[in-house]
């Protein structure tokens, strides 16, 4: 059985042909070279690596450890993978001999966050060392998966936000996970002496604290929001404040990283940080420009 690197393009270049489909792990190929190649040489346990170029630059935005491979045929004769199931090729009303598809396993495959740049030094550590990615299949052996894994795990954990030069659309895709990401990464960025304690901790409530740091003088819960905030998120990040302090029995403070504060609030906000109640940090972007054949995506590759 065999791995590859496979390049598609945007479905708004081919009729809204949605095809991988990575919100649902599978993906379909018609013909007897690709659709066979699917059907004879792809099986459970093989890896389907995708990338699509974004303002040229080859990018990977996801993979699949493959479940199972069958012809679509099969595939739509099963009600419960048609009903499941919306790739374009099980719309077919009569697929082509060699029309195949795969689907990836729901837990080991991975739709990413944000797009994974295929460097020239990316490239070049492939063992088959392909000049070109752009069109064909790419086969990898058993080190070049765990090398692309590897480097992509890293990738997710570094996050979006670190050395990397954002286009306006790409400021508007800012999750709140991206930035919980950048500050635990970076908790300096809140305060000298800040280090990682807790990501995502369970409170005893059930809730989840976003991120909980720490210093010599205790504990520093912080909330992520990435609108404009008002009265409802000072009590959320209060109480959060209260569990934590009764769990670990250290002295604790409360911060909120948002995109703004509500103007009906301004004077609450203010108020509570006289008081020590709360800290509040606004996020913000530095305007520059880029020439448009410049990647937007590139990030350092360790």
């Amino acid at each position: 059985m065999a791995s590859y690197l496979i390049p598609y393009l945007d479905p708004r270049k081919i009729q809204g042909h949605d095809d991988p489909r990575l919100d649902e792990y599978t993906y379909g190929e018609s013909g007897k070279l690709r659709g066979g190649l699917l059907l004879n040489n792809v099986g459970r346990g093989d890896y389907l690596f995708f990338h699509t170029n974004r303002k040229g630059q080859n990018v990977i935005t996801g993979y699949f450890y493959v479940e199972t491979s069958m012809l679509t045929t099969q595939a739509k004769s099963d009600p419960l993978i048609a009903m499941k199931y919306r790739n374009p090729h099980l719309e077919y009303d009569d697929p082509a001999q060699y029309d195949a598809i795969v689907f990836g396993h729901v837990v080991y495959s991975r739709a990413l966050a944000h797009p994974f740049p295929i460097t020239p030094e990316i490239q070049n550590a492939l063992s088959s060392r392909p000049k070109s990615i752009s069109r064909p299949w790419v086969k990898l052996r058993g080190p070049d998966i765990d090398f692309l894994l590897s480097k992509i795990d890293a990738s997710e954990k570094e996050g979006f936000l670190k050395d990397t030069f954002l286009s306006t659309g790409e400021v508007q895709e800012i999750a709140e996970y991206d930035i919980e990401t950048f500050i635990h990464g970076n908790p300096q960025v809140l305060g000298k002496g800040l280090r990682p304690f807790r990501r995502q901790h369970v409170l005893q409530s059930g809730d989840r604290a976003d991120l909980i740091l720490q210093d010599s003088t205790g504990l520093l819960v912080v909330e992520i929001k990435k609108r404009a905030i008002g009265g409802e998120a000072f009590q959320q990040v209060s109480k959060y404040a209260r569990q934590v302090r009764s769990e670990f029995k250290r002295n604790t403070r409360a911060a909120i990283v948002c995109g703004d504060v509500l103007p009906t609030f301004e004077e609450f906000f203010e108020r509570q940080i006289q008081q020590g109640e709360v800290d509040a940090y606004l996020y913000s972007w530095r305007f520059n420009v880029r020439r448009y054949t410049e990647t937007t995506t590139t990030r350092r590759i360790r």
